[in-house]
């Protein structure tokens, strides 16, 4: 719960869609909403950002910068990131939960149960 609270104020928590601009390029905003993610992800395991830097093998500089949304990851960090905290590419790219998959599946199977009564 803690972990969902801090994460929540991340600006686009609640987004399900990422901010592209005309060329397909993440907007400045998205680049640091990843960061707050990965920045939140980080403080909920009480970890530094030099421990967590040493842990993905990445200098402390680089890390900070991602952090502030100054830099971008590679896809390859962003797998590293999301394979150590154990969360998805979707959440650290683009704020979707787990959650949101469990209320689109649920809904699904209300409907499907809401068809077979029909039937």
């Amino acid at each position: 719960f803690c972990l969902l609270r801090s994460i929540a104020s991340c600006a686009d928590f609640e987004s399900p869609f990422p901010a592209w601009s005309e060329k397909g390029y993440f907007m400045y905003n998205e680049i640091e909403n990843i960061g707050c993610r990965i920045r939140q992800l980080r403080k909920g395991r009480s970890m530094t950002q030099e421990q967590l830097a040493d842990e993905l093998n990445l200098s402390l500089d680089h890390l900070a910068k991602v952090e502030k949304g100054k830099h971008r990851c590679s896809l390859e960090v962003l797998i590293d990131i999301a394979s150590f905290f154990d969360v998805s590419l979707d959440y650290l790219v683009l704020g979707k939960t787990r959650y949101d998959a469990v209320v689109r599946l649920n809904a699904a199977i209300a409907e499907l149960a809401a068809l077979k009564q029909i039937l």
